[in-house]
């Protein structure tokens, strides 16, 4: 998928909040660079973006550049990081995704990371 492999030119790059360049990004800022790209305008923050497209209820359904949405650092119920999937199991329902990170910047994390697994809300597939 062409928005997964355009993502991962930008592992690396450093995490800041409000960040929505190259320079640097932050989770909503990143996905928000990244689907623009593709004629799609999401709103800066990640509780917007989670209401957006189609929700994918089952994570054994995702498919790469659908949007995954986790809990945040203060209240893991409440919607406040955002990743793109770059891949998935559709078999045991667990996922790779790429997203800013406030401690490494843009990286692909894994589903099954407890930090992730106890944090994941909602999928949503804006790409069709």
């Amino acid at each position: 998928v062409l928005i997964v492999q355009m993502a991962q030119q930008y592992i690396g790059t450093p995490y800041r909040f409000g960040g929505r360049t190259p320079k640097a990004f932050d989770c909503a800022g990143f996905a928000l660079f990244l689907y623009k790209h593709f004629g799609h305008n999401l709103p800066g923050w990640s509780g917007a973006q989670a209401k957006l497209g189609v929700e994918v209820s089952d994570t054994r359904n995702l498919q790469p550049g659908d949007l995954v949405f986790f809990g945040g650092r203060g209240n893991k119920k409440v919607v406040g990081h955002t990743g793109i999937v770059v891949d998935a199991d559709p078999e045991k329902g667990t996922f790779r995704f790429i997203h800013a990170s406030t401690g490494a910047g843009v990286i692909i994390s894994k589903s099954t990371e407890d930090y992730y697994k106890a944090r994941y809300i909602t999928a949503r597939r804006i790409l069709m």
